[in-house]
């Protein structure tokens, strides 16, 4: 079915993270739920899907963020700010 708006794209993604049925890699999970969403040419429905995605990051760091202060010490990101942990978490997904 094609996203009819940013927050249909974000149930399916939020769906397809907390109701992975034959426990897929999450990225073959995701990259179902964007091609039932975005038939062929639809640059519209695309839109949607990659701002909604956008925005489930933007949440998800957040409460990654929120968590720093709990964290013990000798965690790797004990003792960071959330733009220190965003750009060591960057850092870590180049090499």
């Amino acid at each position: 079915m094609r996203f009819k708006s940013v927050k249909h794209a974000e149930y399916e993604i939020i769906r397809a993270i907390l109701h992975n049925p034959n426990n897929e890699n999450f990225i073959v999970s995701i990259h179902k739920v964007r091609e039932k969403g975005i038939p062929e040419g639809d640059n519209v429905a695309e839109k949607r899907f990659n701002k909604a995605a956008s925005n489930i990051i933007s949440i998800l760091r957040n409460l990654q963020g929120s968590r720093l202060s709990s964290l013990p010490e000798g965690h790797m990101d004990y003792g960071l700010t959330i733009k220190e942990m965003i750009n060591e978490n960057v850092r870590r997904n180049k090499k």
